[in-house]
């Protein structure tokens, strides 16, 4: 989803006079998106809420190969 249909969703389905709370998850990209389209058409940064998810880093020791 680019940002004019962003724009032309969030105009369509959303009263933007009220008192709205915006909360964005999806891929990375897309909640990017959203959130430059909301802040173009001058909603609150304390309004929108970005929510990232990422895999777990797992760390896992090297052995010398050697037993040693």
């Amino acid at each position: 989803m680019d940002k004019t249909k962003n724009k032309a969703l969030i105009e369509q389905y959303v009263n933007l006079k009220s008192d709205n709370e915006f909360f964005v998850c999806g891929p990375t990209p897309m909640m990017d998106a959203v959130r430059f389209t909301l802040e173009d058409l001058n909603i609150d940064k304390q309004r929108i809420h970005i929510e990232y998810f990422s895999s777990p880093v797992v760390v896992i020791p090297v052995t010398d190969a050697s037993g040693g």
